[in-house]
């Protein structure tokens, strides 16, 4: 059995959270780079999908629903989304 489908057994939710972060996070970068040889430097989804519109993609509207529950929470466990500079604060 994976890591993932060990912490969804066993109730650990957060882990599988990041994975669909990053895993979606990985996807649209790699699409940017495959459309334009670049991509942006960013963990915010929203950001991503944004920036697809440069490359002439128009991502369905519910995708942003996603990504925006996805962005920050899932990417850094623990934080509140719109209270990503507490990771910066010593």
């Amino acid at each position: 059995m994976t890591r993932r489908g060990r912490a969804l057994r066993e109730g650990v939710y957060w882990i599988v959270c990041f994975e669909a972060q990053r895993a979606a996070e990985l996807y649209l970068k790699a699409l940017h780079l495959a459309l334009t040889a670049l991509h942006p430097y960013t963990h915010d989804l929203v950001e991503l999908l944004e920036s697809l519109k440069d490359a002439g993609l128009e991502p369905p509207e519910e995708l942003y629903t996603y990504a925006d529950a996805l962005t920050p929470t899932a990417r850094w466990p623990g934080i509140q989304a719109g209270s990503l500079s507490a990771t910066t604060e010593g």
